[in-house]
């Protein structure tokens, strides 16, 4: 098993435990280059985030522009970046009947 992993992992792939951990944050890749979408504060921040034991799955989306292709407001934790400040969304929720999206901070 350790091997299968290791060489997921050689290809660029992240492994996380199954279950209540966090996982990888959800972004978009393709907004305006890398630089504008700040998508190496996404990556930064989805290494700190990933991997912590968590009491309930917890899903976590940053956007780099106001298109919100990943979702950050249907997410638990959503990052919006625009121009140069973040805004921090809570409470999203895209899976139910009645969608409900995050409150910013």
């Amino acid at each position: 098993m350790d091997e299968v992993k290791q060489k997921l992992k050689d290809t660029g792939l992240e492994i996380h435990p199954s279950g209540f951990y966090s996982k990888s944050l959800i972004a978009c890749n393709f907004c305006r280059g890398t630089e504008d979408a700040g998508l190496d504060i996404a990556k930064a921040l989805g290494g700190a985030i990933a991997g912590h034991e968590v009491p309930s799955p917890l899903k976590i989306g940053y956007a780099g522009c106001a298109l919100g292709t990943s979702e950050p407001l249907l997410k638990d934790i959503g990052v919006v970046k625009m121009r140069d400040t973040f805004d921090i969304y809570v409470g999203g929720e895209g899976k139910s009947l009645k969608a409900t999206l995050g409150s910013r901070l």
